[in-house]
């Protein structure tokens, strides 16, 4: 049985459709000024929206919260305000700011790179000091002498001692690669190596086979000598020497000379070589023979006018020459007038190129006239009396070579600057040691019996003040700084004078 039915539910009705209160508002108005666009809100009518009336007098707020209106400045506005006195002063006063802080950290940089060290290049250890020849038997008797007198070679700032010859001498065929027993053992040369590097000083080794003889490679039996010098080369490198040196280069020929070089720096030695010729002709033989790049020790010239017989050589950057004063069988510094030794010593640490002292040199000693050919011993009870600042001869060439040697050793530009003559119109002879933008170095040298002037007039480029750093008379007295143009040299004197840098 099917109940009542019923009738559909009502539809929804919608009530009237009443009008909106008030207009339309318009939508937010955009402006243009100054290339920007600027959006100013609607102003509502605050009583309307249930909000507070604006107080009464006119308020400068406008928008919800009384938050301001912005509507930016116009172009004209704006550069009627950039063209007034405050805006301009402000102008003005930023440009001193951004240019003087510019200024300033360029400024700041430059001292900082003038201040802080140079990362010099390394350069072969040989250009920070001397070599010294200290042949055993005359210098310590035997090697165990030796080793009981480094610390006096040590003292001289010395970077490598050449050592011998240690190999049996006065026979027909010497044997290159053997110990000569009257020397001591080949234990009292190893200890003689350890006390060595403990002291800061590599030992090369005199290899030439006849160096007391006038033809130290046999003359003719010079083919019976050269086919031992690898396997000896090879031997006395694997004894713990740093180094080989062969003098009376000029009479090898080129070929068998860089095949020793190649050998010695494959077995991580240096090869130094010598020249006994004492002119600048001869030396150039020697060059040839030596090859670019070599280190080559040269005889310095006794000659009147010494520093004029090398300018040319050492004018070129790619020759490396050393230089001695007399022969390693021969004390020509102390032999010659004792007057000019002071002046040729401080040219020996002066010069480009490592300076090498034949033991003995320090002190002036002289080989007997007319000797036998036998060397006069180190002077070791004179030495040991030597005071510091002591006014003997011996006194004063002790003092002068520590005093150069030092100078030498912190100065990188008298290691490996270069080498400039200079001019002087006053009988004085002079020359300029530089690199790069660093204080230099002025040697000045009167050989002269009267004093004289290193100057007439201040030599172009140089400064008129410079600073004394050495004399071989000794301290003058203060000021050290002086004038180039007031400065006198004594009879025999020789200085150097530091200079600032050159202007970049």
């Amino acid at each position: 049985m099917m109940g009542p039915i019923l009738p559909p539910p009502p539809k929804p009705t919608r009530g009237p459709i009443l009008p909106l209160r008030g207009p339309i508002p318009p939508p937010p108005q955009i402006n243009e000024k100054n290339g920007l666009m600027v959006k100013i809100p609607p102003e509502e009518d605050e009583d309307d929206l249930g909000g507070t009336p604006p107080m009464l007098g006119g308020s400068q707020s406008g928008g919800a919260g009384g938050s301001p209106r912005f509507t930016g400045l116009g172009k004209e506005e704006v550069l009627r305000a950039a063209g007034t006195a405050p805006w301009r002063r402000a102008r003005a006063l930023l440009l001193v700011l951004f240019w003087g802080g510019w200024l300033g950290m360029v400024g700041a940089a430059a001292a900082i790179v003038a201040r802080a060290p140079r990362c010099d290049p390394p350069g072969p250890w040989w250009q920070k000091g001397a070599l010294y020849r200290a042949p055993p038997k005359p210098f310590g008797g035997d090697l165990k002498g030796v080793s009981d007198h480094l610390d006096h070679v040590a003292d001289l700032g010395v970077q490598g001692l050449i050592l011998g010859p240690l190999h049996p001498l006065g026979a027909q065929r010497p044997l290159l690669e053997e110990l000569d027993p009257a020397l001591g053992t080949l234990g009292d040369l190893e200890e003689l190596l350890k006390k060595a590097k403990d002291r800061g000083l590599r030992v090369l080794l005199d290899l030439t086979p006849d160096p007391w003889g006038a033809q130290p490679w046999g003359g003719e039996n010079r083919t019976r000598l050269t086919p031992q010098l690898p396997g000896a080369v090879s031997a006395w490198l694997g004894r713990g020497l740093k180094g080989i040196f062969l003098d009376a280069v000029e009479e090898l020929e080129p070929e068998l000379v860089a095949e020793w070089r190649n050998l010695t720096e494959k077995l991580g030695g240096v090869l130094v070589l010598g020249s006994r010729s004492q002119d600048p002709l001869g030396l150039r033989r020697a060059l040839n023979v030596s090859g670019e790049g070599q280190l080559l020790i040269g005889q310095f010239p006794t000659g009147s006018a010494p520093i004029d017989d090398v300018i040319d050589l050492l004018r070129n950057p790619k020759i490396h020459l050393g230089w001695s004063v007399g022969s390693p069988r021969q004390h020509a510094l102390g032999s010659l007038d004792p007057s000019s030794a002071p002046w040729r010593l401080l040219l020996l640490w002066m010069l480009p190129g490592p300076p090498v002292l034949n033991y003995g040199d320090e002190v002036g000693l002289t080989d007997p006239p007319g000797g036998d050919g036998q060397l006069t011993p180190m002077p070791w009870e004179l030495i040991g009396q030597i005071q510091e600042g002591g006014n003997s001869s011996e006194a004063v060439l002790l003092s002068l070579s520590r005093r150069l040697s030092r100078l030498r050793s912190q100065e990188p530009v008298l290691q490996r600057g270069g080498f400039e003559p200079v001019t002087s119109e006053s009988g004085t002879s002079a020359f300029l040691r530089s690199w790069d933008f660093r204080r230099r170095f002025l040697v000045v040298l009167n050989r002269s019996p009267e004093p004289r002037p290193p100057f007439l007039a201040t030599p172009p480029g140089l400064p008129a003040r410079a600073t004394l750093l050495a004399s071989t008379h000794g301290p003058r007295p203060p000021p050290e700084a002086l004038e180039l143009n007031a400065m006198q040299l004594r009879p025999h004197e020789g200085a150097v004078l530091g200079l600032a840098p050159p202007t970049p």
